[in-house]
């Protein structure tokens, strides 16, 4: 609406991407978009959508470079398997372990603590997953 109302469009692969990128998230989606339509592009396609996203993943690297210096190696290394798989109800599992090379299953268990604590991973619907979307997507896009 937003966008019609200053005779702008957005196309539909654009949303598409927009929703999956974003997970559907609210603020997320409300994120993109305003900076979408700050840029002033009156037809907003796919490839707008795509240097809107790299543009915040671009702008956070410093702050989430930070995360990565802060955090043990065992514990960003199930940080980016968790970003990996964006939802898993068993980081625990045999599996999940050696598809990620995450090491003993009491290390896995120790980090995901660690991880919950600082509120990088949280357990929603039964599934584990990280609630910054911005930092998910970055760590998919940079390892």
């Amino acid at each position: 609406g937003h966008f019609s109302r200053a005779g702008g469009t957005i196309t539909e692969p654009a949303l598409e991407y927009l929703i999956d990128w974003t997970l559907g998230i609210t603020y997320y989606v409300q994120e993109v978009c305003n900076r979408l339509y700050a840029a002033g592009s009156k037809k907003n396609d796919l490839q707008e959508i795509k240097d809107i996203c790299f543009r915040i993943l671009e702008e956070r690297t410093p702050l989430y470079l930070v995360f990565r210096d802060l955090l043990t190696r065992q514990q960003f290394d199930l940080l980016v398997a968790l970003a990996r798989e964006v939802y898993t109800s068993q980081p625990g599992s045999m599996e999940f372990i050696r598809k990620h090379q995450l090491g003993a299953v009491s290390t896995v268990n120790r980090s995901l603590e660690a991880l919950m604590n600082k509120n990088l991973v949280f357990l929603e619907d039964g599934r584990y997953t990280l609630p910054d979307v911005f930092l998910l997507r970055w760590l998919r896009h940079y390892f």
